[in-house]
């Protein structure tokens, strides 16, 4: 489809089509201004576009976009200042020149980030591309514990700097597995959307913690101690439902993290040596088995 041309970001901003949804006006309206900051949106969010059919769907407020200089896919993501003022801040600082060489930060990398010349609340983060970490299915042992080798390393770099992934003060534990992303660069060369793909043994991916929406940074000299029950209860589903033979040799672990005394429970850089060394016990062989 050859792209439509004439529409400048500093023109009015046009008024919403009414085949335009909520979630894509603002991506629609900043087309302009991402092109000339080096981001190519696909030709749908030309204002100019004319859609061929209509959908009530929604998205959240993430872009797939392409870097115009090197042709790499990016997202785009959109942050309130006024909500998040603190997550631009945090993601900058966990992927800073100083920070961003250590072997254990896994933390998504941002490339820039961008002021809305449309409003000025908001900013927007450019981002590798990732990938959920459950597709393609983890094929061996060894590939499983390669990502959460790689997960818990991450987590262990945000701790020794004073980073929580989520506040204490919010209800829930913000780190699951929506958290951990894969960069698919290596699983899929050409492009990796509904095509034939490497395997992550034959690759061994990047492991990324993303969303810093509900993180917080403490004064090493005022760290608080959180008293919590959450991701505690071995009746989950997820262990309950599922049984996965080759892995059994990591239930001591598992048990010593889901302790009924949360006092009792290791500190990451515990679970990082416990893991490390559960590792280190199996042969080649079992780390070749499926999970």
């Amino acid at each position: 489809m050859e792209e439509p041309t004439g529409i400048s970001y500093t023109q009015s901003m046009p008024w919403p089509h009414p085949s335009w949804r909520n979630a894509e006006i603002f991506w629609i309206w900043h087309y302009q201004f991402l092109q000339d900051n080096g981001y190519q949106l696909c030709p749908k969010f030309h204002p100019n576009w004319k859609p061929k059919w209509k959908t009530d769907d929604d998205n959240p407020p993430i872009m797939d976009a392409a870097h115009i200089k090197d042709k790499k896919l990016v997202t785009l993501k959109k942050v309130s200042r006024t909500n998040f003022s603190y997550k631009v801040d945090l993601a900058l600082f966990l992927t800073s020149p100083q920070l961003s060489d250590n072997p254990k930060n896994h933390c998504v990398p941002i490339y820039e980030v961008l002021q809305s010349p449309c409003e000025p609340d908001v900013q927007i983060m450019a981002m590798p591309h990732l990938h959920e970490i459950y597709s393609p299915d983890f094929d061996t042992v060894g590939k499983f514990l390669d990502e959460f080798h790689q997960i818990f390393d991450g987590m262990e770099f945000m701790h020794q700097n004073f980073v929580a992934h989520r506040l204490v003060s919010l209800s829930f534990q913000d780190i699951t597995i929506l958290n951990m992303m894969l960069d698919p660069s290596r699983l899929y060369p050409k492009v990796h959307f509904f095509v034939s793909h490497i395997t992550c043994t034959q690759c061994w991916p990047q492991y990324y913690l993303i969303d810093f929406g509900s993180s917080h940074q403490y004064d090493p000299e005022k760290l608080p101690f959180n008293v919590s029950v959450i991701a505690g209860d071995r009746s989950a589903a997820e262990f309950v439902e599922h049984d996965h033979p080759p892995l059994h040799f990591l239930l001591p672990l598992v048990d010593d993290m889901t302790q009924d005394d949360p006092s009792l429970w290791p500190t990451i850089s515990e679970v990082v040596t416990c893991f490390t060394k559960l590792c280190n016990s199996l042969m080649k062989s079992q780390k070749r088995l499926q999970t």
